[in-house]
């Protein structure tokens, strides 16, 4: 991989930003001044304010209609929206959030503006073939392919492995304390884990025009984060 600069100022949509990856993604991308523009959508007011975050508030995330004018000045999507299958166990309620709402977005953005790009994050071990007996793994690779259909090359799909919360959550969730001594086991498993700073920062990569593969996996997102630290002059350790 190699680090590429953004031509010009990029403006970002993210969604998920209540969420811990999706809260990393806007902290990062505040303080890069690659970043013309933090468009946040949420159902609720974030605890944050800054001159480059606007605040686009959306009840329904099968509709985009009320904020077509920021879509067509959207160059890249961060969807770090996202539930896990342990908080949502209903199928069709999961398979709502993590495929239709993405799609939703994905084509009212793609019919704003043609050229905005769309970064998803999925997760270690979706299967493209939907033929997992793991909710997870089916549905986000249902929605994988359904997105690359739409989008083609506009696309770049995220699969993170566990995720190490930095920064905190809006809502702990339990699982974080049983999950969390695991991140000490980082350097031994660099394909599994992560962190939400460096999911972040690979995004943030990507978004900018860094190199990036069509899917990074997880040691691709490790990757990706270092890359991004040292384009923007920060220290490359996570």
């Amino acid at each position: 991989m190699t680090t590429t600069l953004a031509a010009k100022p990029v403006r970002l949509l993210v969604t998920g930003p209540t969420g811990a990856t999706g809260a990393a993604v806007v902290r990062r991308a505040l303080g890069d001044p690659r970043i013309e523009r933090v468009l946040a959508v949420s159902r609720r007011a974030l605890p944050l304010q800054h001159s480059r975050l606007r605040l686009a508030l959306l009840q329904d995330f099968t509709r985009w209609s009320p904020i077509a004018p920021d879509l067509a000045t959207t160059d890249v999507c961060i969807w770090a929206l996202g539930v896990s299958q342990v908080q949502e166990p209903d199928e069709a309620r999961y398979r709502t959030i993590t495929r239709d709402f993405a799609l939703a977005a994905a084509a009212a953005l793609s019919a704003a503006n043609p050229l905005a790009r769309f970064l998803f994050v999925s997760g270690q071990g979706a299967d493209p073939t939907m033929r997992s007996r793991t909710l997870f793994a089916r549905v986000k690779g249902e929605t994988e392919n359904d997105l690359r259909l739409l989008l083609g090359d506009r696309l770049v799909i995220y699969r993170p492995g566990y995720i190490h919360v930095i920064g905190g959550r809006e809502k702990p969730v339990w699982n974080d304390t049983i999950a969390r001594p695991f991140y000490l086991l980082k350097p031994l498993f660099p394909g599994f884990i992560t962190s939400t700073v460096e999911v972040a920062e690979a995004l943030l990569h990507g978004a900018l025009g860094g190199a990036v593969p069509p899917v990074l996996e997880n040691r691709d997102v490790v990757r990706a984060a270092v890359e991004y630290r040292a384009g923007a002059g920060l220290d490359v350790s996570p």
